[in-house]
C-alpha cells in the first residue's frame, strides 16, 4: 500500500470512525445510522419545528414514518410534538372536511355505503392524502448514513489490515451484508466480504453453543464469558438493531427510546 493511500484513510473520519467501531459489538452502519437519526430528530425538535421550509417538507412526507415518529417520544417534547403534529392534524381535518363535502353519504340506500361512488372516491381522497410524496426526512438521513459508512466498507475490502479488523469483529448485520452485495462492484470484492462475514458468523455460532452448553449441569462451573450475550446479538445478526426501517418494511411502533438516544455497543 503507498503512502498516500494511507494517509488519505487516516484523512477520512468516517472510514476511521468505522474501523473503530469493528473493535465493538453490532454492525457499525447500524449504529452511525440510528446516531445520526436520533441528532437529526433531536436537532429538528430544538431548532426547526416552526421553520416553514421544514414544516411544508414534512406535510409533502405526511409527517415522519411511524417509527421515526414513535421515536420522537423519547425525547420528551411535549411542545415541539404538539407544534408539528398539530399542523398535521389541522392539515387531515381539512381533507377530511373537504372530501366530506364533495362526497356525501347521501340517503340510505340498498347499497352498502362502501360499494357506492361517493364511498369509494372519499376512501381514495383520504388515501391520497396520507400517502407520503416525499420519503420521511428521518428515513432520508439513515439512508443517506448508510451509503457513506458503506462506501468506506466497501473500499475498506482491498485493504489487509481491515480486513483483519473486520473478521475479528461482529461483522454487519444480514440486512446491510445484502445491500453491500448489491453494491459489489467486483467478483474480488464480493470474494473478500463474504470470507471476512463467515469469520464473523462462525464465531457466533460458536458463542451459542458455548451458551447453551454452560446451561448443563455438569458444566456451570465454567466462568461465565462474553458467549452471554449471543442470544441478542444473534437477533440484531439477522434482522439489524432496532430502530432501523429497512426499504419496504412496514413498521410497527417501537417503544419510546431513551433520552440519551443510540450509541455504539461496548
Amino acid at each position: 500500500m503507498s503512502e498516500d493511500a494511507v494517509v488519505t484513510r487516516r484523512r477520512d473520519v468516517q472510514y476511521v470512525q468505522l474501523c473503530e467501531a469493528l473493535t465493538l459489538d453490532g454492525c457499525p452502519i447500524c449504529a452511525f445510522a440510528l446516531m445520526s437519526v436520533y441528532r437529526y430528530l433531536d436537532h429538528f425538535l430544538y431548532e426547526f419545528v416552526n421553520d416553514p421550509w421544514v414544516r411544508a417538507e414534512l406535510v409533502e412526507s405526511r409527517g415522519f414514518c411511524t417509527m421515526h415518529s414513535a421515536q420522537l417520544l423519547g425525547f420528551r417534547d411535549p411542545t415541539g410534538v404538539a407544534i408539528v403534529y398539530g399542523h398535521m392534524l389541522q392539515e387531515f381535518r381539512e381533507a377530511l372536511r373537504d372530501a366530506c363535502r364533495r362526497y356525501p353519504a347521501g340517503l340510505p340506500a340498498k347499497t352498502p355505503w362502501r360499494r357506492t361512488r361517493a364511498g369509494g372516491e372519499l376512501r381514495r381522497t383520504l388515501e391520497q392524502w396520507r400517502t407520503p410524496r416525499v420519503l420521511c426526512p428521518a428515513c432520508q438521513i439513515q439512508r443517506n448514513t448508510e451509503d457513506s459508512y458503506m462506501s468506506r466498507l466497501l473500499r475498506g475490502l482491498a485493504y489487509e489490515d481491515f480486513l483483519t479488523s473486520y473478521r475479528a469483529s461482529s461483522g454487519i448485520c444480514v440486512p446491510h451484508l445484502l445491500q453491500a452485495l448489491r453494491r459489489c462492484t467486483v467478483p474480488e470484492q464480493v470474494t473478500r466480504l463474504l470470507d471476512a462475514e463467515e469469520a464473523t458468523l462462525e464465531a457466533l455460532q460458536w458463542e451459542l453453543s458455548e451458551l447453551v452448553r454452560k446451561v448443563s449441569y455438569e458444566f456451570q462451573h465454567e466462568p461465565r464469558g462474553h458467549e452471554q450475550t449471543s442470544w441478542q446479538r444473534v437477533i440484531e445478526k439477522l434482522y439489524g438493531r432496532p430502530g432501523m426501517v429497512w426499504p419496504g418494511q412496514v413498521a410497527a411502533v417501537p417503544a419510546p427510546t431513551s433520552r440519551e438516544g443510540p450509541t455504539l455497543h461496548a
